[in-house]
């Protein structure tokens, strides 16, 4: 707030003027027995003025101060409107029949998640082609098929490979953040998590279960380093010890039964 000082307003100080002398009559001439005398009176001496005292005022008058200006109110800020979170691309929907090579597409995501659906008797193998030519093998089963893998994007046009004798539809979706997965999952089958940050990086025990017939194999993978978590065939029941780095990261499984990953 801005101040104001009161400013004192010097005192005009009245001064008097003098009055006119006061004329004195001659003293009478002395007689001077049998003869008059002939010196003249003296002159009258006219008396000193006394000055009249200064007139002071009884009490200084106070300068009126000046009205002080009261600042407009600030005005209450209204709430900003919350920012719409950026929607994430589209995931990339292809669906076929039997053998195929797809036509090109564009990833959504530099890290994406493949899901797979194949209702044929024989195998069914999917290969995805990137722009430089390099090729990965996500499916290699036989008869019907639901599960999900890693892939990578990052621009440029890719395709899939397929060999297969049903209706198959391959679904590419982009990773997101789901910190749930940090405190344990389960499932059933070839699976690929979302991705999260550890809750403790270095080693931690989990206990890991498995109650199919096949491969179950583990991976996890963080942006520090990855760690083969598991890597037998047909059921587990136990426990192992996961060395997590700096992430973020996410799991990859491999299996054929029902699955569960926990903290010990």
């Amino acid at each position: 707030m801005r101040r104001w000082f009161v400013v004192l307003v010097g005192l005009a100080l009245a001064s008097c003027g003098s009055s006119p002398a006061t004329e004195v009559p001659p003293d009478p001439a002395a007689a001077v027995s049998g003869r008059a005398t002939d010196t003249a009176p003296a002159a009258a001496v006219a008396p000193t003025e006394t000055p009249k005292p200064t007139a002071v005022p009884t009490k200084a008058p106070t300068a009126t101060p000046k009205p002080t200006v009261t600042p407009k109110p600030t005005a209450t800020p209204k709430p900003t409107a919350v920012p719409t979170a950026t929607p994430l691309p589209k995931p990339v929907v292809i669906k076929g029949e039997g053998q195929t090579v797809t036509d090109p597409f564009t990833p959504p995501g530099g890290l994406n998640r493949v899901l797979f659906f194949h209702d044929g008797q024989g195998n069914f193998i999917v290969k995805s082609y990137a722009p430089d030519g390099s090729e990965e093998l996500l499916a290699n089963t036989i008869g019907k098929y639901t599960g999900i893998r890693p892939m990578n994007g990052g621009g440029g046009q890719y395709y899939f490979e397929v060999k297969a004798d049903g209706n198959w539809t391959i679904t590419v979706e982009p990773m997101t953040y789901d910190e749930t997965v940090a405190k344990g999952l389960k499932g059933h089958g070839d699976y690929v998590t979302n991705v999260f940050t550890p809750l403790k990086v270095g080693p931690v025990p989990f206990t890991v279960s498995h109650t199919g017939k096949g491969n179950f194999i583990v991976h996890v993978y963080c942006s520090g380093g990855d760690d083969l978590v598991e890597n037998e065939i047909g059921a587990v029941n136990g426990s192992t010890v996961v060395q997590l780095a700096d992430g973020p990261c996410f799991w990859d499984i491999r299996a054929d039964g029902d699955w569960a990953i926990t903290p010990k």
